[in-house]
């Protein structure tokens, strides 16, 4: 048995920040299975700005890291507090993509260094921040305070409320190592995808289990153990192993002849030429092994 989403169209192009894409998809699908067929894009670079300019204006002190994976709920504290804007209304000087942005944050990370010799004692304030966002206007431009859509003039905040406002917000869930409160959390994700609700999932990629080519996320149940882990604990090997964490949003699910979960269908951020049109597949298997949050 196969149960999935009705979704809006997948990006064409690769997203630089997947949870900036993943919370665009549940906020638009949300309110695309609401009814409400015209749901304007939500322009992801935004999310993305705002959450840099957040981010790396916080403090003079330490190095910034771009976030990945489990950070779906700052979307949603960004759309609440700054508002939102749809494609369309602005386009950045190069594109917001996950290597420019980390070049970014090397121009950031020189001025930071230098600000912290000249002031050590810096801690934050506003003038830095200032020339965060200089800096930042200089890479990719800045994104509007007002915008005209479709004839009509809006804020940011505006925008969100008249397209976007939710009755809730989108919670990041953190799953434990237990395999009993593990399938618990599973079945709360197939509740919600019953419902018509997506799900991000958030979860570590190691290269040597992604199947690009197909769209599958999948351990030796899908691919052929290499004849170098044949005596090694690959379970073990997979937790040590290079593995960033990603984020993407469950659509939909597959059930086997036991009534149980064995797939769960993801819209993925890089682009409808990748995977399977965009979607990729992620085995159980996989799931109980590298998946580390949920929303709700």
């Amino acid at each position: 048995m196969t149960v999935e989403i009705e979704t809006n169209a997948i990006d064409s192009q690769e997203s630089g920040n997947c949870w900036a894409h993943t919370f665009s998809a549940i906020v638009e699908t949300r309110k695309f299975t609401e009814g409400k067929k015209n749901v304007p894009k939500i322009d992801e670079n935004f999310i993305t700005y705002i959450e840099i300019i957040r981010d790396v204006g916080s403090s003079v002190s330490k190095p910034f890291v771009l976030k990945q994976g489990a950070y779906i709920h700052t979307g949603n504290d960004i759309a609440i507090y700054e508002g939102l804007i749809p494609e369309g209304v602005w386009t950045p000087k190069v594109p917001m993509s996950e290597r420019n942005i980390r070049l970014f944050y090397h121009l950031v990370e020189i001025h930071r260094l230098e600000k912290q010799r000249t002031r050590p004692e810096a801690k934050y304030d506003e003038e830095y921040v200032k020339n965060i966002e200089k800096l930042f206007a200089q890479v990719f431009g800045l994104p509007p305070q007002r915008f005209t859509y479709k004839g009509k003039e809006y804020s940011r905040r505006s925008f969100y409320r008249e397209h976007y406002e939710m009755n809730h917000s989108i919670k990041t869930v953190l799953l434990t190592t237990n395999p009993g409160e593990r399938a618990s959390d599973l079945k709360s994700i197939k509740e919600q995808l019953d419902k018509g609700i997506p799900v991000a999932l958030s979860f570590f990629s190691p290269p040597l289990f992604i199947d690009i080519e197909n769209g599958v996320y999948g351990l030796f149940d899908y691919f052929e153990k290499p004849d170098y882990l044949a005596n090694v604990d690959y379970l073990q090997f997979v937790k040590n192993s290079n593995a960033g964490s990603h984020v993407a949003t469950a659509v939909g699910y597959v059930l086997d002849e036991k009534g149980e979960i064995s797939q769960i269908k993801l819209k993925n951020s890089y682009g409808k030429d990748s995977g399977d049109k965009g979607f990729y597949h992620m085995t159980r298997k996989f799931y109980d092994v590298y998946v580390h949050g949920y929303s709700r």
